[in-house]
């Protein structure tokens, strides 16, 4: 049944990629105990620390993280915090784009005190829309920031990880980006031989993006991130950025179908995709809901196949939430997902993917408030559907 089930996986691979034949093949790592897989034993369950050093300086939407909210962190359980930083926003004139020191001390702070918590953590380039919209001529930037950050942070605990960029889109596809990973890991190991890095393909850490991933065949310490936000209509409603067929759709549960249908009003003008959704929402059985693990399933069946062909190690699995914080407005962030609820939280084995939840709904209060920042927050889901789901 095992052969049956890597065979399947195989195959499911092998279709997803017939297409890239143009592509170099990319070497198989063997074994389970290189350095990639031992550091990715340290980062299971997660909690990413975003609307914070990723917002542009004099951003109204920032929201500050102290030693607290570590401290609730690590208390919750999690072994790794994620520090979305916006690098570019900090650099001087090139050729050199000297990064300032007021940036540095930021994260040298969250740095220091999660690790002084026992947490590992994940540092990246967050919302650099410059390298990803014309990567050609910013590549400079984004090695020089690379550069400089891998040097500034050489000493630091082997806890301590680099994410090249995250969900890298547009322009920075991931057959154009492959050089240049190749060139900023090889930049990184001058200064950092052993640490660990996270890599992602293009189209936002798409799933089906692997197949055009090459990563260096010499290189054993380096990480593979997938994300996904399906069910999408689940984890982004209400989420302002994500067009009025998303804001203005709430309400809506994990798994489907809800006790009570949803019903939309016709003002709202809603896509017949949406629509279309929604009805199959609120009436398909919870095994083929679109609201549930086959909207997802797949992705993880993907990204399982490529790991195994390839020995690629990511985040085995894990919890790891997403923050919406607003002045004011009080919501939970960081949540446990029992192994039952909609086979989410489970152990994945090598999977270059851990799960996690995004919580972005309108559910009831957590039985636990952080406080109007919307930092870090608890809800049993005993109480409620989860509002999320994620994996990376």
């Amino acid at each position: 049944m095992k052969l049956i089930h890597r065979l399947a996986l195989f195959f499911l691979f092998a279709l997803t990629a017939s297409a890239q034949n143009d592509l170099p093949a990319m070497k198989r790592i063997t074994g389970t105990n290189t350095p990639a897989h031992i550091a990715a034993r340290g980062f299971m369950r997660g909690a990413n620390i975003a609307n914070y050093l990723e917002v542009p300086p004099g951003g109204g939407w920032s929201i500050p993280h102290t030693v607290v909210d570590l401290q609730r962190i690590r208390a919750e359980g999690f072994d790794h915090i994620r520090l979305p930083v916006a690098w570019h926003r900090y650099t001087g004139p090139g050729p050199e784009f000297k990064l300032s020191d007021r940036i540095f001390a930021k994260v040298d702070y969250m740095v220091t005190n999660a690790t002084a918590l026992g947490l590992n953590v994940i540092i990246n380039i967050h919302n650099f829309d410059e390298f990803t919209t014309d990567p050609g001529p910013n590549t400079a930037w984004f090695e020089a920031i690379w550069r400089q950050v891998a040097a500034h942070y050489a000493a630091s605990p082997s806890g301590v990880a680099f994410e090249l960029i995250n969900e890298p889109k547009d322009a920075a596809t991931t057959v154009l980006l492959n050089p240049i990973y190749a060139e900023t890991i090889r930049l990184i190991r001058q200064t950092n031989p052993h640490r660990t890095i996270f890599v992602g393909p293009g189209r936002w850490n798409s799933a089906e993006e692997l197949v055009n991933l090459r990563l260096p065949d010499d290189d054993d310490n380096l990480i593979v991130t997938v994300h996904c936000y399906d069910p999408f209509h689940f984890t982004h409603q209400g989420a302002s950025w994500a067009g009025p067929d998303v804001l203005h759709v709430t309400g809506i549960v994990f798994p489907g179908p809800p006790a009570v249908p949803l019903k939309p009003a016709a003002s709202l003008h809603l896509n017949p995709w949406v629509l279309d959704w929604i009805d199959k929402y609120n009436t398909y059985a919870a095994e083929t809901n679109p609201s549930s693990p086959i909207a997802f399933i797949p992705k993880i069946q993907q990204a399982r196949a490529w790991s195994e062909e390839f020995g690629r190690p990511g985040p085995p699995r894990g919890i790891r939430g997403l923050h919406e914080g607003r002045p004011g407005v009080t919501r939970p962030v960081l949540r446990r997902i029992s192994p039952g609820a909609g086979r989410v939280g489970h152990r994945l084995g090598n999977l270059g993917l851990e799960i996690g939840i995004q919580l972005l709904g309108h559910q009831s209060p957590p039985t636990t408030a952080r406080d109007a920042r919307g930092t870090v927050s608890r809800k049993d889901t005993k109480g409620g559907a989860i509002s999320g789901i994620w994996f990376e």
